[in-house]
């Protein structure tokens, strides 16, 4: 239990609730859709400020965990602290007048980036048309071609680069130093787990080096279909808008909103017209838009970590907004944990030893 864990580490733990994506009012009215979840917690965060000279702690040493959505909250919060776009949400639910930025952020799995993950899901999972979770007709290989076809302009107007200044960019085929870049980082879990013993013979996608034994690239087709892909093309602004996503933006009176204009115009339901009402929201639910922003005061530090076995979103996606972060000048510790499903808190000491760290180094 990562609670107790941080107890036993001398942390202050603040665990605060939240409104969900499907609670109701009284009157039957949802009250839990977007920007709900971060309204509540830049609330909670804010509450610490107010209250850190009588609270155990130090409220300009929060760190946020998450997995998964609580991965991509966690990233969110990291990213939008004391941005004046959340103001009129924390007024209303008369949050302490405070500040709402944390020092460092942890992400596990993180499910962000919502605008962009259908292009890069099918950038990963491209040409795999049937798994054990999905079978996919001729409409849906057309809508899987469309949207990786547009992922390589998404990356190169990003203008990443990666740590020597190498500037990260995909071809219209989608190959590149993006491409080597991500794969990079599968390479370098692979050989660390096989420093510490893990047999590798089934992950018959590794390339070895032959004189020494090492994994020096890993055949990019043949990892996506050991992988699998887990969600069809769509697959979090699903064409039949029915999504734990498209539920994510909904309204006080309906429940599932489309909220990319691809999708909304490949709309398979009865309602195309379903599509968010209000566009700034999704802005507000993507860290994207907040990394680097004056308006906002971001988190110095983050860690991320997205396991190589995990198919709930592209690899891709954490990269991009760690490298984000990265060429932003902040300090981020990012890997791809080897054979790791989609899961977090697995690696409590490392974690704890990396707060430990900055704390340590922020003083």
């Amino acid at each position: 239990n990562s609670v107790v864990y941080a107890l036993s580490r001398g942390y202050v733990v603040a665990s605060p609730a939240t409104r969900g994506r499907t609670n109701k009012a009284s009157d039957g009215n949802f009250i839990g859709k977007a920007p709900a979840v971060i309204v509540d917690l830049q609330a909670a965060t804010a509450y610490l400020h107010a209250n850190d000279s009588t609270m155990p702690g130090n409220a300009n040493r929060i760190i946020t965990n998450g997995t998964s959505a609580g991965g991509a909250v966690s990233l969110l919060q990291g990213a939008a602290g004391n941005s004046s776009d959340f103001q009129p949400y924390l007024q209303a639910l008369g949050a302490a007048t405070a500040a709402t930025n944390v020092y460092a952020v942890s992400a596990y799995a993180p499910i962000t980036n919502l605008d962009a993950a259908d292009m890069a899901y099918e950038w990963s999972y491209n040409g795999i048309t049937s798994s054990n979770k999905v079978s996919m007709s001729h409409d849906d290989v057309a809508y899987s071609n469309l949207l990786n076809e547009h992922f390589p302009d998404y990356v190169n107007n990003l203008q990443l680069h990666d740590s020597v200044g190498r500037v990260l960019k995909l071809d219209k085929n989608g190959n590149g130093t993006f491409k080597n870049y991500v794969k990079e980082f599968i390479v370098a879990a692979a050989n660390k787990a096989q420093a510490k013993g893990t047999d590798l013979s089934k992950h018959t996608y590794l390339v070895r080096d032959n004189k020494t034994g090492t994994i020096k690239d890993i055949n990019w087709e043949a990892y996506n279909q050991f992988v699998s892909r887990s969600k069809a093309p769509g697959a979090f602004d699903s064409r039949s808008n029915d999504s734990g996503e498209n539920n994510l933006f909904g309204t006080s009176t309906t429940d599932n909103n489309h909220f990319t204009i691809t999708a909304a115009l490949h709309d398979t339901t009865s309602n195309p017209e379903a599509y968010v009402q209000n566009a700034k929201v999704v802005t507000m639910m993507n860290p994207m838009n907040y990394l680097g922003s004056p308006a906002a005061t971001n988190a110095q530090f983050y860690r991320i970590r997205y396991g190589t076995a995990d198919s709930n979103t592209s690899v891709a996606i954490p990269l991009i907004v760690g490298t984000r972060a990265q060429n932003l000048g902040y300090k981020v510790d990012m890997a791809t944990p080897f054979d790791v499903n989609h899961s977090g808190d697995y690696d409590l000491d490392e974690l704890f030893n990396w707060m430990d760290n900055i704390v340590k180094n922020g003083r």
